[in-house]
């Protein structure tokens, strides 16, 4: 991943989410390191598998395997293993709930 400082190699497995921060994007991994990388969250998500991570919201790129529980509400919310929650947009609900039900 291109950061401020240079290069840093990352397992992509652990990553949990990552939050567009106007043309950078914060990258947060399980071990609760976060990294800021110069490229905005449209460029992350298209480097980032498509099998691993989903864009849940404008600003929210997830893990799907660090979701803890889904919350119900009109878009609802994400429980990720980091304790964090995340918003997810109405537009964005019925995909992830389908998503979901074909993990399980």
């Amino acid at each position: 991943m291109p950061t401020t400082n240079g290069l840093e190699l990352v397992d992509m497995k652990d990553i949990v989410r990552c939050e567009a921060d106007r043309n950078y994007t914060k990258i947060f991994f399980a071990n609760g390191n976060k990294i800021l990388i110069s490229k905005n969250l449209k460029e992350v998500e298209d480097m980032m598998d498509n099998e691993l991570f989903f864009r849940v919201h404008q600003s929210h790129l997830i893990n799907i395997n660090c979701i803890k529980k889904y919350i119900k509400g009109e878009g609802g919310q994400i429980l990720l293993t980091d304790n964090t929650y995340v918003d997810v947009s109405r537009r964005k609900k019925e995909n992830l709930l389908e998503l979901l039900t074909h993990k399980i």
